[in-house]
């Protein structure tokens, strides 16, 4: 009887690396094989067969394939190629021509007879929104045909072959993103569900190879657990390389492009690294069709061509491309922007990483929220060797003001007790050694920083603690400019008022910087608090997103009500928007909050319209029985809104603060104006105070402490930018609702709350950039609530269960 083989004697059989990387490269051509989608004319090539080179053990497989089950003779071939080995090798990994299996099968992929979908962009997503109105779990093989039909080529990668339109190119790393046909492509009616649902595509099951595949598996009908081991082996020799355990890996840059970047922000990915990521990039790019003198051909190229030339690029070079494109402004990041992958959500490496840019450049993010600390700790931990004196006297040094029986108890206790920023600022910027060292470990170079390759402390730090992981300081709330000059202008009219002689030029000078800024104070929160209060943000495209130009309805908005009202007064909305119908429009929007709650009945939501969990469970609650907001919110938070607004229009029309603004150029200094202007300058204090004391200024919060008893009740506490916090309890029974998760920052609508005692709306962030316009009409729902399983025949069942053992 034959010895079963162990994966241990594999090992020891099959120890040389030249026929390891041979077995690779098998395996890689059947992973592309097996996943690709096929018409019904699909035929095997000779040159495909021909370079198909079988085992004896394999030859056995193959005949009984022709003789006992009528596979045609290439069909067989291939389908041997395809199993790779069983009780013993199938297919003869030495002799095989794998060179010219990838040449044939990059001929097929730009002939269109072998087809992968383009999953790392949205086109098949609106593709499919366009296509099919209602939800569907499967695609048959005739309506994946209709899916992929016009769209470019999928981009994958195993080994160093990508596949895309233009073939297969050749990547400078080694990669295992295989192809897959399970795709994240639609989002289903109910607007309380905000994930994007998984559709299986499907290969057509009367091609001729897929009629014959389900016949190996009667052929290989053994009891033996080879197979098994076969499997473990090969996965043991295949992906060695790919287990990278480095904490800071660039792996996820290449996955991120297509979700992230613009066809034209592509475009100069492609020249950058033509031009940058060296002679082999060029070449390769120069081979497939991209080279010198082919600008013309990159114009017009596909996101699925564009996306294939990135990924020739190791992927550190796609980090530095990106981080080099930030830098000199060809990529804008808008402030507070952090480009995701909205549709696809792989993770990579055993610290399952993700990838993420923002104006520092690329980083890879883990969903180990452990992971920047643990990074932090062994950085500052490598910028000090403890066997030089020199090091432990500086670090001492350093430490001065910590105590501890020894330098590593210190600096354990320093990093425990201080936040990362100040961990930076104290440890890693003390001395340039130390910044040189984290740029190294970190991958930060030049190109991540500004055109002079000089930075603030505050920059470097910034820089720092994005690549480490951690969330960057929050922006500046809407108003910390106009308290700053508040504050100027208000010390400049009570210098003027205990003087006998001061400059009035100065307070001019500084009226002109104030009031324009009061108008933008003014013009956002109304902007702001309109589209909170009055839109429909469950059934929106975008629920609880705030871009700054959706508030610019508001102005209409208010314009069409003041016609039908004939006692408000008919204020200049339209175009540029001056103080005067700023200061009177809050009074406008207070009648019309009051004017909502008379005719409440008309803003009901429909049965239909409401999340599909309404009335199946009282677990988690739906607050919004309104498509206005407003009309949901406790009695008591919609009288103080209506108070406020009024008061605010109140306060600013009082002290004239229009008049004093439209004066300023003929200002005297007599008391009487100076007392004037002090008591317009304390009226717009009063009214700039009540409008972020309701929550219609706005400033991003983000968590700052959370605390969970052993029953799971927590206290999550969020912080603003100005420090003032608000702590809320969980859990909560609104989780459904739509509205930002706790963990990320957002905007918090103090003044409207829907549940006492504090369950209030609150909205994330959208800064306006080239992503943020890519993504403007995501997600698109499925237009009816049926579910379509779209299958095959049984011969698609048959094929699915053939073996798929030995492919990783």
């Amino acid at each position: 009887m034959t010895q079963q083989p162990t994966v241990e004697s594999l090992s020891q059989k099959y120890a040389d690396p030249k026929w390891r990387k041979s077995l690779s490269e098998i395996v890689n051509i059947a992973a592309l094989l097996r996943h690709s989608i096929i018409d019904a004319e699909y035929k095997v090539s000779d040159a495909m067969n021909g370079a198909i080179v079988l085992t004896d053990y394999g030859s056995k497989i193959r005949q009984q394939l022709i003789t006992k089950h009528d596979v045609p003779a290439k069909e067989a071939s291939l389908i041997c190629l395809l199993e790779i080995a069983s009780d013993d090798l199938i297919v003869d990994v030495e002799k095989t021509n794998t060179g010219k299996l990838i040449e044939e099968i990059s001929a097929h992929i730009r002939d269109g007879k072998i087809k992968y979908p383009l999953r790392y962009t949205r086109e098949l997503y609106d593709k499919a929104a366009d296509l099919f109105p209602d939800r569907r779990v499967r695609l048959n093989s005739h309506d994946t045909a209709r899916l992929l039909e016009n769209t470019p080529c999928g981009v994958f990668q195993v080994g160093t072959h990508i596949t895309g339109p233009l073939g297969i190119a050749e990547s400078m790393q080694g990669r295992w993103i295989a192809p897959r046909s399970h795709l994240a492509l639609q989002h289903c009616s109910d607007v309380a569900c905000h994930a994007a649902h998984v559709t299986d595509l499907s290969t057509n099951y009367d091609a001729q190879i897929n009629r014959e595949l389900p016949k190996v598996a009667k052929v290989l009908q053994s009891t033996s657990k080879a197979a098994e081991v076969w499997a473990e082996f090969i996965s043991e020799v295949r992906f060695p390389e790919d287990a990278s355990y480095d904490a800071y890996d660039f792996l996820p840059a290449p996955l991120l492009l297509g979700e992230c970047f613009s066809m034209e922000e592509l475009r100069e990915m492609v020249r950058w690294l033509h031009e940058n990521a060296g002679p082999q990039v060029r070449d390769e790019m120069r081979r497939v069709g991209y080279g010198s003198g082919r600008e013309e051909k990159l114009e017009e190229a596909n996101s699925g061509t564009l996306l294939q030339l990135c990924w020739i690029a190791r992927s550190n070079e796609i980090a530095k491309a990106i981080d080099a494109l930030i830098s000199s402004n060809v990529v804008k990041i808008a402030p507070g922007e952090v480009r995701k992958r909205q549709l696809t959500e792989d993770c990579l490496g055993p610290f399952e990483l993700f990838g993420e840019v923002g104006a520092y450049g690329f980083r890879s993010k883990s969903l180990d929220d452990d992971l920047p600390l643990l990074r932090l700790q062994r950085l500052v931990g490598g910028l000090y060797d403890m066997t030089k004196s020199e090091d432990r006297e500086e670090l001492n040094w350093q430490l001065r003001s910590v105590e501890g029986p020894n330098i590593e108890s210190r600096l354990a206790d320093f990093l425990y007790k201080h936040d990362p920023a100040s961990v930076v600022e104290n440890i890693v910027l003390a001395r340039k050694q130390n910044v040189d060292v984290a740029f190294e470990k970190l991958h930060i170079t030049n190109q991540g920083l500004s055109a002079t390759g000089v930075s603030s402390d505050k920059d470097l730090v910034n820089q720092i603690l994005w690549k480490l992981g951690f969330d960057l300081p929050l922006p500046t709330k809407r108003t910390e400019l106009f308290w700053r000059y508040h504050g100027e202008m208000t010390q400049l009219v009570r210098d003027a008022l205990a003087s006998s002689s001061i400059n009035i030029e100065k307070i001019k000078s500084a009226g002109a910087l104030y009031f324009p800024e009061l108008e933008g104070v003014l013009e956002d929160s109304l902007q702001y608090a309109w589209w909170a209060l009055t839109n429909d943000h469950v059934s929106s495209r975008r629920p609880f997103v705030y871009a700054q130009s959706y508030g610019e309805e508001a102005w209409r908005s208010l314009s069409d009500y003041q016609k039908k009202d004939k006692n408000l007064e008919n204020l200049s909305l339209n175009g540029r928007r001056t103080l005067y119908p700023l200061v009177n429009s809050f009074g406008h929007f207070s009648s019309f909050l009051k004017d909502l709650c008379v005719h409440a009945d008309e803003y009901v939501r429909a049965v239909d319209a409401a999340p599909g969990y309404v009335g199946k469970t009282d677990i988690q609650k739906f607050p919004f029985a309104h498509t206005v907001p407003f009309l949901d919110l406790v009695s008591g938070s919609q009288d103080a809104l209506i108070e406020g607004s009024a008061t605010v229009s109140i306060l600013l029309r009082a002290a004239d603060v229009v008049g004093m603004r439209n004066n300023l150029a003929h200002f005297q200094k007599t008391p009487v104006e100076l007392g004037a202007l002090e008591q317009a300058l304390d009226a717009t204090r009063r009214a700039i105070e009540r409008l972020e004391a309701m929550g219609f200024c706005r400033m991003i919060y983000a968590i700052s402490e959370r605390s969970t008893d052993r029953w799971g009740r927590s206290t999550v506490t969020l912080t603003g930018a100005d420090g003032s916090a608000i702590s809320l309890a969980q859990p909560s029974s609104f989780k459904w609702v739509g509205m930002p998760n706790l963990g990320v920052p957002q905007y918090l609508f103090k003044g409207a709350i829907f549940e006492s005692p504090g369950e209030m709306l609150r909205f994330s962030d959208d800064p306006e950039s080239s992503f943020s316009k890519m993504w403007d009409n995501y997600p698109r729902r499925c237009r009816y609530s049926t579910y379509r399983a779209g299958g095959e025949a049984a011969s698609a069942v048959d094929a699915a269960a053939s073996s798929h053992k030995i492919l990783p």
